[in-house]
């Protein structure tokens, strides 16, 4: 809830104060950018624990039981393939945020912020392996 406080109260707050007294925050584009990234990480991740995730079911339909948990299975580890690569070329992005030394919010700089993405990603990757390992056992 904090997270959707400062994503809607920010920018308003950046309105009136541009508006009323001629000057802005000079981090708040960042902290929302920020803290919309964050927002999405945890979201997804959460989808995914709660398997509410985007998934074609066209097939399901028609597929017999004995099929479908098959079909999950490889939607599942395809999925968490994903994730992992995901996260692997995200960490590469993060030593270039070190190395380059991008500033981010206040004394903080940016690698610091977008820690969550590779973390997001394992975390993904892990539960879809789970679940594919889960479809297959039912």
């Amino acid at each position: 809830m904090t997270l959707f406080v400062i994503v809607l109260g920010v920018p308003i707050m950046e309105v009136v104060l541009r508006n009323t007294f001629s000057f802005g925050l000079s981090w708040s584009h960042e902290l929302v950018q920020m803290t919309v990234l964050w927002i999405t990480m945890i979201g997804a991740m959460v989808a995914v624990r709660e398997s509410g995730h985007i998934r074609l079911d066209v097939l399901d339909r028609f597929l017999p039981e004995v099929v479908k948990k098959y079909t999950h299975c490889i939607a599942n580890t395809l999925a968490a393939l994903v994730c992992v690569v995901f996260a692997i070329f995200s960490i590469q992005v993060i030593l270039w945020e070190f190395i380059d030394g991008t500033p981010g919010i206040g004394i903080l700089p940016n690698w610091v912020f977008v820690c969550i993405i590779p973390i997001s990603g394992f975390v993904m990757g892990t539960r879809f392996l789970f679940a594919a390992i889960s479809s297959i056992r039912q």
